[in-house]
Formats: structure tokens, sequence, C-alpha cells
């Protein structure tokens, strides 16, 4: 975890934001944005872990646990399979998914992969064919300056909805 302007938050949160967001981007010609708002932080496989808290939300939500655990990236993704496999109707498939990112884990161990950042965010955005909206959105990713993320995230949102 990494603390963020007075927050802690981790990594794969900051992914999570950035999918939240373009995944109501490609929705938004079939869902209000209650209803995409509702598809993205809750549907119903999201919400099978344990009794509701007062705002609705399981009590052992997928990103509750990730978050009290501590746990990065790819243990934090394999979790969410294996958490979320038995309710979407896509088991195998999930769990095939999880052994990916164990795997992936271990692999990164055994390399003595200790998280030093050696790609830049212009490399990145450039293989990936983002423009310079997308591309400031990633490079303050990178630097773990999650409110600016989000603000460029959501300019670059609505810029491109209302075209």
């Amino acid at each position: 975890m990494r603390v963020i302007d007075d927050e802690t938050m981790t990594i794969s949160e900051v992914g999570a934001v950035a999918m939240d967001r373009a995944l109501m981007e490609a929705d938004d010609e079939r869902f209000s944005s209650e209803l995409r708002a509702k598809a993205v932080n809750h549907p119903a496989h999201y919400n099978m872990g344990g009794p509701k808290e007062p705002d609705g939300t399981a009590k052992y939500e997928v990103i509750k646990v990730i978050e009290d655990w501590g746990l990065g990236f790819k243990l934090g993704n394999a979790l969410k399979y294996i958490l979320r496999a038995p309710h979407k109707g896509t088991e195998a498939t999930d769990l095939d998914k999880a052994r990916w990112y164990l795997d992936r884990f271990i692999y990164c161990r055994e390399l003595g992969e200790d998280g030093d950042l050696v790609m830049g965010a212009a490399e990145v955005a450039e293989a990936w064919s983002l423009g310079a909206e997308l591309t400031d959105c990633i490079a303050a990713i990178r630097e773990t300056n999650v409110r600016k993320a989000i603000l460029m995230l959501d300019a670059y949102v609505i810029t491109k909805t209302s075209r």
C-alpha cells in the first residue's frame, strides 16, 4: 500500500478507478448513470460476501478484504477471482485466472522483482496508442497522484461522451 494525498490506497485501487470509468464510458448508450454505477460498483456477484453493511455493500466485499489484508495487484486479483467464481457462472475460467495470478506472483518473486518503476508513462501510453489526455492520466497513476488521475480521467470521459 502507498500513502496518497493523506489516504492509503493499493495500486489495484488505482486500476479499479480507471476500469470503473472505462466501463461506464463503454456502456453510456445502454444504461442511465445510476444503473451504470450499480452495474460497475455493485453487481450481484460483488455482494455475496456475508451480511450487508448500512451502505448496502457486503461486509466481506472483495475490495474490502483486499484492502484489509493489504494485498497487491496479483494476489488481490487472485482472491477476487476465487471469491467471485462460484457466483458469476464462469467458475472454471475465473479459477484459471486466479491460478494465473498466483503463478505470476511466484514467478515475479523468484525473479526477485522488487517493484522498481522502470517503464515510463509515455512509452506505455505510446504502446497502447493513447492520446495526450490519457497519457497524462496514466503518468499521474504512475506517480501515485490518484486525485490528479481521477480529475484527468473524469475530464476525458466528460469530453468524450459530450462529442
